[in-house]
């Protein structure tokens, strides 16, 4: 596993932590879960778009 660092401004990491507290989860936890999230979103999106084109 590697490192990746990211700046936030300091209201989105606020808001951030008060998700992830809610959620039960890790601010860390919080953020990688939204970031898979989006990955798979886009995904998806290339795969349909792709598709899409074949017809």
């Amino acid at each position: 596993m590697s490192t990746t660092t990211i700046r936030i401004e300091d209201d989105l990491k606020a808001r951030i932590a008060a998700a992830a507290q809610h959620a039960g989860k890790t601010a860390h936890a919080f953020i990688l879960d939204g970031i898979s999230q989006t990955v798979k979103q886009v995904e998806l999106g290339q795969l349909l778009t792709s598709r899409q084109k074949r017809k």
